[in-house]
C-alpha cells in the first residue's frame, strides 16, 4: 500500500474513533431537550434548572450503567464476595422506565409523537453502554499493559541478579584458581627448599646465602620452608639474624 493510502485509513480509523468516542455522547442529547421543553414550558421552570435537572439525569444513567458493566466484569474475574449486580440491574431498569414514562406522559401531542419521543428516550441507553464498554475495555488494556510492564520489570531484575550472580561466581573462580596457583607453587617452592635444607643438620652446615634467606623469618615460617622441628626453627631463626648482621658488617658469613 502507497503512502497516500495509508494515509486516508489512518484519517478514517481516526475518524472512527473520535466518533465512538463523542457519539455516545451525544445520544442522550434528545432525551434532554425533550426534558428540558416540558419542564420549562409544561412545568414552568427556570431554563438553567431544567438543563441542570437534566444534565444530572442523564449522567445519573451513565452512572447506572457504567456501574453495572462494572460489577458484571468483577463478578466474572472471582468467585468470592460477588457485587450485588442485581440491584445496580434494578436501578436500571427503575431508572429508564422514570425516564421514558415522564417524557412521554406529559406530552401533550398524538399518540404517534408520545412514541416517538419515548423512543429518543431510550438513546441514552445505547449511549451509555457504549461508553461503559469502551471505559471497561480501556481499563482492561491499561490493567494487562501494567502487568506486562511489571512482568518485564521482574525479569529484568532477574536477569541482572543472574549476570551478577554469574559475573561474582567467574570472579570467585579465578580468585580461586589463583590461590591454588599460589599455593601449588608455594608448596612446590617450599618443598624444594625443604629437601635443601634436610641435607644440613646443624645450623653450622647450612651456607652463608641459605643463611640470608631464612634472616627476618619468624619461627614458623622457617619451619615450613626447611622441615625441621619447631625449637630448632627457632634457634635458626635466631642464628639467622645474627649471621646476617655478622654477614652485613663483615661481609663474609659465619659457619
Amino acid at each position: 500500500m502507497n503512502g497516500a493510502g495509508r494515509r486516508v485509513n489512518g484519517f478514517i480509523e481516526g475518524l472512527a474513533d473520535v466518533a465512538a468516542a463523542l457519539g455516545p455522547l451525544l445520544a442522550p442529547l434528545p432525551s434532554v431537550y425533550i426534558a428540558w421543553l416540558h419542564m420549562t414550558q409544561i412545568m414552568l421552570w427556570d431554563p438553567w434548572m431544567a438543563g441542570v435537572i437534566g444534565a444530572g439525569v442523564e449522567m445519573l444513567g451513565f452512572a447506572t450503567v457504567e456501574t453495572g458493566v462494572r460489577f458484571w466484569r468483577r463478578n466474572k474475574e472471582k468467585d468470592d464476595a460477588q457485587e450485588p449486580l442485581a440491584l445496580v440491574v434494578g436501578v436500571g431498569v427503575f431508572y429508564l422506565v422514570v425516564i421514558t414514562l415522564s417524557n412521554v406522559i406529559i406530552a401533550p401531542e398524538a399518540g404517534a409523537v408520545k412514541v416517538y419521543k419515548g423512543l429518543l428516550s431510550l438513546l441514552p441507553v445505547v449511549g451509555a453502554v457504549t461508553v461503559a464498554v469502551r471505559s471497561q475495555s480501556t481499563r482492561m488494556e491499561r490493567e494487562a499493559r501494567a502487568t506486562r510492564d511489571d512482568a518485564a520489570r521482574q525479569r529484568r531484575e532477574t536477569n541482572a541478579i543472574k549476570r551478577q550472580y554469574e559475573h561474582e561466581r567467574k570472579l570467585a573462580e579465578i580468585e580461586l584458581r589463583k590461590a591454588e596457583l599460589v599455593a601449588q607453587k608455594t608448596a612446590e617452592t617450599d618443598g624444594k627448599d625443604a629437601a635443601i635444607f634436610g641435607e644440613w643438620r646443624t645450623w653450622h652446615d647450612v651456607p652463608a646465602e641459605w643463611k640470608r634467606k631464612l634472616a627476618g623469618k619468624s619461627t614458623k615460617e622457617i619451619q615450613r620452608l626447611t622441615g625441621k622441628p619447631e625449637r630448632t626453627s627457632y634457634n635458626w631463626s635466631v642464628y639467622a639474624k645474627r649471621d646476617y648482621l655478622v654477614v652485613s658488617e663483615n661481609g663474609s658469613g659465619r659457619r
